[in-house]
């Protein structure tokens, strides 16, 4: 097996040859904000000081050290005392733009994972003058991780301009600016984004797919090549001439083996013949394709274990769905006690990681991912899907039904392996949480104070009903597993009272040995909203239209009265992918669906009365 692995976060580079002509202006704020810029405070609302640490609160805008190699970047602090948006201006000194091709260039993120900043560069031609200034570009929602932008400003070449980063973030909590630069581009730089699945099951073949973006000069570009062990594979564009922020999708199928990491290279060619890197990354094969289970031991007296917050948040955005990170409080105020208890054989201490629940792959040190290279290698021989119906006589009742294949054959008489769930909070919050963070390497958690107020902690798929997530469901499988034959089975489960009302909740269903604990596979699922139905009032206090569940694929629409219907099944991104209509001439009308699974919405339409409702279909 080749034991190869990247680090959980792929290396997706910008290469730049350096070397620009026209530079007009150009800083990385690690000797501050330049003297001449201008910081104005247009909002006057007072930063809520208690919530930052290590930083210089002095003004709207301030320069800071931002990671561990001692790059500062310009600051500004949207987290207020108010609760009103924030107004925060850092202006360039004026700028003379004596070229048509003249770019802006800067990269930006949010310092806060769950606080993406909003802001808006402005340009002025007149002066300082607030009212002057007009918008180039607006950034709702800025990257967790830094991003480059590039902007255009060939209409207004042979003029003079001050340029302003304007913070509009309301309640968030840092803005970071960087690497700024104001003239013509003569590098070549680009910024990869690579979507590939990081699992595959033993097809042959997995898909590696993207884009690129040019954050350069205009360039040529010719083929990207991905470049695997046993061959290289090119995509070949004719020549596209890709300017500036344009990009461009790459898609590939490469060989994969099944219990091997297939390891591969992209590269850009351009037309001139010259090649630069993109990034490197790769896909670990299986039987199936894995999903990663992730849970994470933490609580909120314990002062380190912010520092696994970050850890969570690569996890998440290197895999995505492929992925299932659950934190396991304990013994503070969202413990769920049957899931701490389940996962007490594995603990060392707190904060750690339990990788898919394997005795050896516990990670408590949160710089060293080892532990998880190791882990993600481990091969599966079941995969598990599931869908989820809630009840509408009682939204407090899931039905959860599940299909279960195993690669190779088992002895099952015993009951080794069976299936458990989880019901699972997306997201909780006003719980105060210790922190000792003292790394830069710790993200935010560097710059919070000691107690983090509850109002900006949010803790993410937190643990709220585990009974059956250790010790599995009795016959939940059968007494004997063969090979690649698929097991359906159905299991109700109670949401705990208290989130009877919730829309913030999924469930996770896991397929394991349990004796030794191991999940072989773990599968997700949203947990529909609280049934209800969103319509016209009823005449004298009745329904006109009813929706009732009749099989895995069919349903019962009940009309009060013989008229024209419409109904109709729409995706949940809104597409209408079904139509019917007719004349109601019995009470009782039955709609099919095989084709379809998943949860939809069904439109019920009849005499200006309608109905929504979201339903299941398996």
């Amino acid at each position: 097996m080749n034991k190869k692995l990247l680090s959980i976060i792929a290396v997706c580079s910008c290469l730049t040859v350096h070397g620009q002509s026209n530079t007009y202006l150009q800083t990385n704020f690690d000797s501050g904000i330049p003297n001449d810029f201008t910081l104005i405070d247009n909002d006057e609302t007072p930063v809520n000081a208690s919530v930052y640490q290590k930083v210089d609160l002095s003004g709207s805008w301030s320069a800071n050290q931002i990671d561990e190699k001692g790059n500062y970047a310009a600051f500004s602090f949207s987290r207020c005392n108010y609760d009103l948006p924030s107004d925060n201006w850092m202006i360039t000194p004026g700028i003379h733009l004596n070229s048509e091709n003249a770019y802006l260039r800067w990269e930006a993120k949010s310092v806060h994972y769950d606080y993406r900043e909003n802001y808006k560069v402005m340009i002025s031609t007149t002066g300082t003058a607030l009212d002057s200034f007009k918008e180039l570009l607006s950034i709702d929602q800025e990257s967790y991780h830094w991003k480059t932008h590039v902007v255009s400003l060939a209409s207004y070449a042979h003029q003079n301009v001050h340029i302003a980063f304007v913070c509009t973030s309301k309640k968030k909590f840092i803005l970071a600016i960087d690497n700024l630069y104001v003239g013509d581009l003569s590098d070549v730089a680009f910024e990869t984004t690579d979507e590939s699945k990081r699992f595959s099951g033993d097809t042959g073949t997995a898909p590696v797919h993207g884009k690129i973006r040019n954050t350069g000069k205009p360039v040529e570009l010719k083929k990207i090549n991905c470049i695997t062990a046993q061959d290289t594979y090119s995509q070949v564009y004719e020549k596209v001439s890709l300017q500036p922020d344009e990009e461009v999708e790459f898609n590939f199928q490469i060989p994969v083996v099944v219990n091997e990491v297939s390891g591969y290279k992209l590269e850009a060619e351009m037309g001139d013949g010259s090649i630069y890197s993109l990034c490197e990354d790769s896909i670990i094969c299986s039987y199936y394709p894995r999903t990663l289970l992730a849970e994470k031991a933490t609580a909120n007296w314990c002062n380190s274990c912010p520092t696994a917050i970050p850890v969570s948040n690569r996890l998440k955005d290197r895999y995505h769905d492929e992925a299932i990170v659950l934190e396991v409080h304990a013994y503070d105020p969202i413990e769920c006690t049957p899931y701490l208890t389940g996962i007490s054989r594995w603990l060392q201490g707190y904060p750690s990681f339990i990788y898919n629940r394997m005795k050896d792959y516990v990670q408590n040190s949160m710089n060293n991912d080892q532990v998880l290279q190791e882990a993600l290698l481990a091969p599966t021989t079941a995969k598990i899907d599931m869908q989820v119906e809630r009840s509408e006589e009682d939204n407090s009742l899931l039905t959860i039904h599940t299909q279960t294949e195993f690669a190779k054959a088992y002895d099952n008489a015993s009951g080794l392996y069976k299936l458990g769930y989880a019901i699972i909070e997306k997201s909780v919050q006003g719980v105060v949480q210790k922190n000792s963070s003292s790394l830069l390497q710790n993200g935010e958690y560097y710059f919070l104070p000691y107690s983090i107020p509850g109002d900006i902690q949010v803790y993410h798929n937190v643990c709220r009903e585990g009974s059956t997530a250790f010790k599995g469901v009795e016959s939940s499988l059968p007494e004997q597993i063969e090979t690649g034959t698929n097991y359906d089975f159905t299991h109700s489960l109670t949401i705990p009272e208290e989130f009877v009302q919730s829309d913030n909740l999924f469930a996770v269903a896991f397929v394991m040995n349990t004796l030794t604990g191991v999940v072989l596979n773990a599968t997700r699922s949203d947990i529909p909203s609280p049934v209800s139905g969103i319509g016209e009032p009823a005449r004298n206090g009745e329904k006109r239209i009813a929706v009732f569940k009749n099989s895995g694929t069919s349903y019962n629409i009940r009309f009060a009265d013989q008229a024209p219907y419409t109904i109709e099944l729409i995706s949940l991104d809104g597409r209408v992918v079904e139509r019917q209509t007719g004349t109601a001439e019995s009470s009782v009308v039955t709609v099919q669906y095989p084709q379809y699974k998943g949860c939809y919405l069904m439109k019920v339409n009849q005499l200006n009365f309608y109905i929504t409702q979201k339903i299941m279909l398996y």
